[in-house]
């Protein structure tokens, strides 16, 4: 049997005590209106523990305000209509069923340990300050728990199986108003477990699984998204999202998700602080779509596709010291935006897509990024690809990539060359750093052991093909082919820097290239420091 409410106990107990210790005069009728009971066995009743009423409504008429009424365990077929502050309370949260609960704008009502079954919504608030503590609501059509206005307090409840009807299966909707659900578990509801249209409030410690999706804010909320549990194994048909939030602010850390399409979406308009959660499995990890982010010490592992993903952010988007393994695509991807800042994170072995291409620790197409102090490791498809795209690389450590350590291709004449400084690159598969039809400057940055590339026939530090390079206090050392190539149309320029220990030439420059070297020393190249007509 399912506890009884401390509430309930405690109005029990006061009446208990006051009945068997008052001094003979009545006591008992006098104190009858605090508590009030319900039985449906009953009939011709009065409300008392001896003569409980058979129906719920002339309860909560006789009950005193603030009071209890109790309901034995039954099926009660009404919807009950609460229009008063009192708590309503079963014996037995299983075995105490109502068809529906509908509450007018009430200060200070409790619904508490009993089930509501089947209504069409389950749980209607408009106005009222409500608390619904230990109450399950099974099967409501439309909506489980529906609240316009006023506060909803959701304490150990449970909805599930709502259907989907005019308003889409959603757990519980909410328009308005203040709302703190906690410690309730959402099961296989049709449209989302929890959505909130301009609502202030707290959605903590609950558990959603086998449903549409998970927590959706908008329309100007402000909420806090913490320590759930979103599970939802996806059937190929449906797209599932844990958390959404679109035209709306919100704080979302300490969650835990599992095979979702996509954990958590920002939408048009929507700003959030992401941090603290751990993302495993299912396809994207986080997208941003115009909207403007935080990302911190997230945890993601095993996304087949993207674990973060940018695209075209209104305002600076930061992702910081998060956690990303054996992404597939690539672990942060970001399309058409401007001031994204990539800082302190450690992605590692990312897979190539399913066209056997990207694979990058990070890739930007059509954008400004920055990225600093990242650690990029063992990715599949190279360290960061730069797609028609910029960037400001300062401080990376890239090693041990199955491709290029950078990659910068297709630069726009507009934009400004890609800036790399203090920048360590070593075990690298093909290029330390490749820049095609592109420009870059670097500045004291290492380009170490450059593993050879079989099948493109390259292991060399810096390879610029119609690029043009500027470097600055350079080393390159220990490349298993040539430490710099340079292309017949291509230019570069490189001072106070060295190249060492190359498997092949210290630089090879093809005849037509632009080349202009100050103050570079070679040292140690195995079959050279140059071809004859550089």
């Amino acid at each position: 049997m399912t506890a009884v409410p401390k509430s309930f106990r405690w109005s029990v107990a006061l009446v208990m005590g006051v009945g068997c210790g008052g001094n003979g005069k009545g006591g008992a009728a006098a104190l009858a209106p605090e508590v009030v009971y319900v039985s449906e066995m009953a009939s011709d009743g009065n409300g008392t523990l001896a003569r409980p009423f058979a129906q719920i409504a002339p309860a909560i008429q006789a009950v005193r305000e603030g009071g209890v009424v109790v309901l034995s365990a039954g099926n009660y077929l009404e919807e009950v209509a609460v229009d008063r502050a009192v708590t309503v309370t079963g014996v037995d949260r299983a075995g105490v069923v109502v068809r529906a609960i509908r509450v007018g704008a009430v200060d200070g009502a409790v619904i508490s340990n009993l089930t509501v079954k089947g209504g069409e919504p389950g749980v209607i608030a408009n106005g009222a300050r409500l608390t619904l503590d230990g109450v399950a609501v099974e099967g409501a059509g439309g909506v489980g728990v529906s609240a316009k206005g006023g506060k909803l307090t959701m304490l150990g409840c449970a909805v599930r199986a709502t259907r989907g009807l005019a308003q889409d299966g959603h757990g519980v909707f909410m328009e308005g108003g203040e709302i703190d659900v906690r410690s309730s578990d959402f099961v296989a509801n049709e449209g989302r477990a929890i959505y909130l249209r301009g609502v202030k409030g707290d959605v903590v410690a609950n558990r959603v699984t086998l449903g549409q999706s998970g927590i959706a804010a908008s329309s100007a909320s402000a909420v806090r998204i913490a320590d759930n549990e979103i599970d939802l194994p996806r059937p190929t048909h449906i797209t599932q999202v844990g958390v959404f939030i679109g035209e709306a602010k919100a704080v979302v850390e300490g969650n835990s998700f599992r095979s979702l399409s996509t954990a958590v979406m920002l939408g048009s308009g929507g700003d959030a602080i992401v941090r603290k959660n751990r993302i495993i499995g299912g396809e994207n990890g986080v997208t941003i779509v115009n909207g403007v982010a935080t990302l911190e010490e997230n945890d993601f592992a095993d996304t087949t596709d993207r674990a973060i993903s940018v695209q075209t952010p209104s305002g600076v988007t930061i992702l910081r010291k998060n956690t990303i393994a054996r992404a597939g695509a690539s672990g942060i991807s970001v399309y058409g935006a401007i001031g994204v800042r990539i800082e302190e994170n450690d992605v590692s072995a990312t897979k190539l897509d399913s066209s056997g291409l990207l694979g990058f620790g990070v890739y930007a197409l059509y954008a400004k990024i920055e990225t600093k102090g990242n650690r990029l490791t063992a990715n599949a498809g190279g360290g960061i690809g730069l797609h028609k795209a910029t960037a400001v690389v300062d401080g990376d450590t890239i090693e041990a990539n199955d491709g290029p350590g950078v990659m910068i291709t297709e630069l726009p004449a507009e934009y400004e060359a890609v800036s790399i400084a203090n920048v360590t690159t070593r075990g690298n598969l093909g290029v330390g750093l490749l820049a095609i039809m592109a420009r870059a400057r670097v500045v004291d940055s290492r380009f170490d052991s450059t593993r050879f590339d079989a099948a493109m026939g390259v292991g060399d530090g810096i390879a610029a093909r119609a690029a043009e390079v500027t470097a600055a206090r350079v080393t390159i050392s220990g490349s298993a082919g040539n430490g710099v190539f340079v292309a017949a149309d291509s230019k570069i320029e490189m001072s106070s820097s060295a190249i060492e220990a190359s498997e092949r030439l210290g630089m090879m420059a093809a005849c037509a290239a632009i080349v202009t070297l100050t103050d570079v020393a070679f040292r140690a190249n195995r079959l050279g420091d140059r071809n004859p007509c550089q």
